[in-house]
């Protein structure tokens, strides 16, 4: 009997030790993974044309424990743009989106989706940004988007085929009669394109109609820029038709000799060029006030711990240590004004003439309608291209935006 109740009673402290334990390993462990996740990262997915802009969008998620960053690149901001309205229709968005001065933004803002940023950036924030290029994603007295960099259009040429050709450096493109002339000399032994173009023309169209800072765009204006564009493909020859996307390859290769392109190509040429030959850049003639090209980040609407983790993001990418280091691996003028001495201010200059351009700016707004025009004026350059009848009315209509009586 003796024994059987020892058996028992060892029986139950067996339980209760083996319990005590179960729940000590539960404990330790459950704990933890109860607490893990609870700060599970905020995923916010991040879409962008500027490739060169996605490391440092990564860099901040890895820094940044409470937020995982997912980058998804595209090809062009045509084919961004194109996507984020297919995804808008479904209501499957990213949080935050690289946005383009080249259209869309009054789209956008129109659509819903977009954070107004207004009164959710700090006024240091606000008033540090350069006001010639903030103004071009402000709509409706609002701010949609908030520009990280911007780009002029500007010439880029080969010196080494510049000199074979006889004409000797790009101070001899100061004029388009001076461009054409050193066209043709490099177009001579049919051996060489003169100038290539950047697909992005109907920028390049909007810089020569509004090239003196013109409020609009008058029919003479409208006609030189026709004709001057007639005379380079047809009596010139030294730039051939329909051919904007071979461009930039046509001179990375050597088989043209000017190229009329943004600055923020420079980055990209340097890498492909790597030494090949020597090349320089020099300002888009006969031009007085730019029209930039500006590149930002907006928000889209999700929920409001994504949307406050959303905004520390952009915020992120306009510190003044990280717009310098944008703006080296992207060729574009940073969006921030930053003080600096005289000194400073030449030495940055004279290794990167595009800045010396950005107190010659235009200021310009959104428009739902820009989108439209921009396909408008495609069609336009290619009925130039291959010879068609383009009215005046129609460039003014298209790339000017206004309605002529």
């Amino acid at each position: 009997m003796e024994s059987k109740r020892m058996i028992a009673f060892l029986s139950i402290l067996l339980l209760v030790v083996v319990g005590a334990g179960a729940y000590k390993i539960w404990h330790s462990t459950a704990g933890p993974l109860a607490k893990r996740e609870t700060v599970r990262p905020v995923t916010l997915e991040v879409w962008v044309y500027t490739k060169a802009l996605a490391p440092f969008l990564e860099e901040y998620g890895r820094s940044h424990e409470s937020v995982e960053v997912e980058v998804r690149t595209f090809r062009s901001y045509e084919q961004l743009f194109d996507e984020l309205t297919a995804a808008i229709s479904v209501h499957h968005m990213p949080q935050v989106v690289e946005v383009s001065s080249l259209y869309g933004i009054a789209q956008l803002a129109e659509s819903g989706v977009l954070l107004p940023l207004q009164d959710l950036l700090s006024d240091e924030l606000r008033e540090s940004l350069h006001p010639d290029l903030a103004a071009y994603f402000q709509y409706e007295a609002q701010v949609w988007a908030v520009p990280y960099g911007a780009s002029v259009p500007v010439v880029f040429y080969n010196k080494d085929l510049l000199k074979y050709s006889g004409v000797n450096d790009g101070a001899q493109l100061n004029t388009w009669d001076e461009l054409r002339m050193a066209g043709r000399q490099l177009a001579a032994d049919k051996e060489y394109w003169g100038l290539v173009v950047e697909p992005e023309v109907p920028w390049l169209l909007q810089n020569l109609l509004f090239s003196h800072g013109e409020d609009k765009v008058s029919k003479s204006k409208a006609a030189e820029v026709i004709g001057l564009w007639k005379r380079m493909i047809e009596t010139d020859r030294i730039m051939p038709p329909l051919q904007q996307p071979l461009a930039a390859s046509d001179f990375i290769t050597g088989r043209a000799g000017l190229y009329l392109a943004s600055s923020d190509k420079r980055a990209m040429l340097e890498k492909y060029i790597g030494g090949k030959f020597a090349f320089a850049m020099t300002e888009m003639p006969e031009t007085e006030k730019y029209i930039p090209k500006v590149n930002g980040l907006a928000v889209l609407h999700s929920s409001e711990e994504k949307d406050g983790n959303a905004l520390e993001l952009v915020a992120s990418m306009l510190e003044e240590n990280m717009q310098a280091r944008i703006a080296e691996a992207t060729s574009q003028m940073p969006a921030r004004t930053q003080p600096m001495s005289d000194d400073e201010e030449d030495g940055k200059r004279q290794t990167d003439p595009a800045l010396s351009l950005d107190k010659r700016l235009n200021r310009r707004y959104p428009d739902v309608k820009d989108k439209e025009r921009w396909k408008e004026t495609e069609a336009l350059i290619e009925a130039i291209e291959l010879s068609r009848e383009v009215s005046v009315y129609d460039v003014i209509r298209s790339v000017a935006g206004e309605e002529m009586d």
